[in-house]
């Protein structure tokens, strides 16, 4: 009998612990629930909730969705609010009736977006609208992996960013690439527009690599040092001919980027999720010059998950592919003068947050006033000598501003030197590129023709 007693004083004990740790988890859940959801997204989103089921809308809404107006499956809610139903009524009217404060929110908002992702279940192009009546969900621009959703009769449904939904789900958030596609600062890469990538440029095999461009082909032929290759393309120097001076050649050639790859799955794992639609993966290249002055480039370059990895199969493993499916992309003529020997690459994928800023301090090293390595006039500037036999050089620092945002995968950064060797040798023969690596994110950058490649010139074969 005492040891039933016991049992049931401590089940008792124990049941009313478990209680109190559930009201206190319940109390938890709500007050986070209750941050996440007074914000306007979330009063456009219950809105829309309510008015989903409407067939029309629904078949409306996948329409726009398929024009894929900024390369993704986005519909800008400023632009599918005027969508007229067969009644005489807009989109707008509908949502107006459910809340007010719609009209001041899209007015407000004009970047407010719905996205529909593809999912296993369920897809811009398999929507059943007859049948299938979404969720809605609001991207979390707080941090975290919660993301919170409504269904018709608004309640409230719990997602985590990183697992994918099994429930057909659209969600509300801000678009990401119409600030690229609106700031002339920042360059888009794919953006002709937005052209669909043929699968077979991409992949693990690197003998689909593209080939170096004509004149650093010539310098491996010539049998000039491997990190000598600038000299020869931006100057002419050619020591094997006794060409030790030449002027610089600022119009033919420049530095681009020409293909990006994911140093693991890892990597894909942290900055995608199921709602992030294609990837905006943004590379800041910040150049210290000569007079001081900070000179910072920005691209954007608009990719798939499915460009940066296959998945496995039944028959092969999975593997981070080389992403090529881009034309080269131009950063500047590194003009050793006046731009130094080391720029740095910063690399991230692109979320829309509350902006960041931070500040980066390069030294870099320039040739003296007078050195005997370069010869300056009012229009020309004349390199003297290989680089790196010269000794008498100055060093500068300069300040760069960084901006960024709280929801941005940070991709890291590292350092190119003017002599990087470009190209590898592999020991049978052939070379291959070299890769800026931030240990995130390999970048290949090199010298390329700014008017591009002749169609009849295939750039050479050597890259494996």
């Amino acid at each position: 009998m005492r040891k039933k007693l016991y049992f049931t004083f401590f089940s008792l004990l124990s049941l009313t612990y478990s209680c109190q740790k559930d009201k206190t988890s319940n109390q938890e859940t709500n007050q986070i629930i209750q941050e996440f959801t007074q914000d306007n997204y979330h009063t456009f989103a219950k809105s829309l909730a309510k008015i989903i089921d409407n067939k029309e809308i629904k078949a409306a809404l996948k329409a726009k969705a398929l024009e894929k107006f900024d390369g993704d499956y986005d519909v800008l809610v400023k632009d599918f609010v005027l969508v007229k139903l067969k009644d005489g009524n807009s989109v707008l009217d509908l949502l107006t009736e459910q809340n007010e404060e719609i009209r001041s929110i899209i007015a407000n908002n004009p970047l407010l977006t719905i996205y529909v992702p593809e999912l296993t279940i369920f897809s811009a192009n398999n929507w059943d609208t007859e049948k299938t009546t979404p969720i809605i969900a609001i991207r979390n621009n707080k941090g975290g992996n919660k993301i919170y959703a409504y269904n018709t009769r608004l309640n409230i449904i719990e997602l985590d960013k990183k697992i994918e939904p099994t429930i057909p789900t659209i969600l509300v958030k801000s678009n990401e690439r119409l600030p690229f596609i609106d700031n002339e600062s920042v360059q888009i890469v794919n953006s002709k527009p937005f052209s669909k990538i043929a699968s077979d440029r991409t992949g693990s095999d690197r003998s689909k690599d593209m080939g170096f461009a004509p004149r650093i082909e010539e310098a491996i032929s010539k049998g000039l040092p491997l990190s000598n290759i600038r000299d020869y393309v931006y100057y002419g120097l050619d020591p094997k001919n006794n060409i030790l001076k030449g002027e610089l050649n600022s119009q033919n050639y420049a530095e681009h980027i020409r293909a990006i790859e994911l140093t693991s799955k890892a990597v894909l794992d942290k900055i995608a999720d199921w709602g992030e639609g294609d990837l905006e993966i943004k590379i800041t290249v910040n150049i210290p010059q000569r007079d001081g002055t900070p000179l910072q480039i920005s691209k954007a370059i608009f990719c798939k998950k499915t460009d940066l990895y296959q998945e496995p199969t039944s028959r092969k493993e999975g593997f981070v592919r080389l992403f090529v499916g881009f034309d080269p992309i131009q950063i500047a003529t590194w003009d050793n003068y006046n731009l130094g020997n080391l720029w740095t690459f910063h690399a991230e994928e692109f979320d829309e947050g509350e902006e960041r800023t931070s500040t980066e301090t390069i030294e870099n090293t320039f040739t003296k006033e007078g050195g005997g390595s370069f010869e300056v006039t009012l229009k020309e500037i004349f390199k003297i000598g290989l680089s790196g036999k010269v000794s008498e050089v100055e060093r500068k620092t300069t300040t760069f501003t960084m901006k960024s945002t709280n929801n941005s995968d940070n991709l890291y950064g590292a350092i190119l030197n003017y002599l990087e060797p470009i190209a590898i040798a592999d020991g049978t023969g052939n070379y291959n590129p070299y890769y800026l690596n931030t240990g995130a994110i390999k970048i290949r950058v090199e010298p390329y023709p700014t008017g591009g490649i002749p169609p009849t010139n295939t750039g050479g074969t050597r890259p494996r």
